[in-house]
């Protein structure tokens, strides 16, 4: 089955966050929960919005508030402020 665009778009900007975090030396906890969000991401079977129009995104495997609260900034703005603010040097 193949992965819905905004989903794999998402994981991709989870997976940049993570690594710029591990860059940082950030909290190991924080970067695994952006790890498993992109592949919890990668694994639905169904359009994120979809999900989120359902009020649901909590229930996505290893998503937990703050990443629900990314995909809804994604979802409005086209981005996520978190990446932006940790790729300025």
């Amino acid at each position: 089955m193949p992965v819905h665009e905004r989903n794999r778009q998402l994981a991709e900007l989870f997976r940049s966050i993570a690594e710029l975090l591990a860059a940082q030396r950030a909290n190991p906890y924080r970067i695994r929960a952006y790890r498993r969000g992109a592949d919890a991401l990668l694994a639905l079977d169904e359009d994120v919005a979809q999900v989120a129009q359902r009020n649901a995104l909590e229930e996505i495997d290893g998503s937990g508030s703050e990443l629900s609260q990314k995909i809804e900034e994604f979802l409005r703005t086209g981005k996520i402020m978190t990446l932006e603010t940790l790729r300025v040097p």
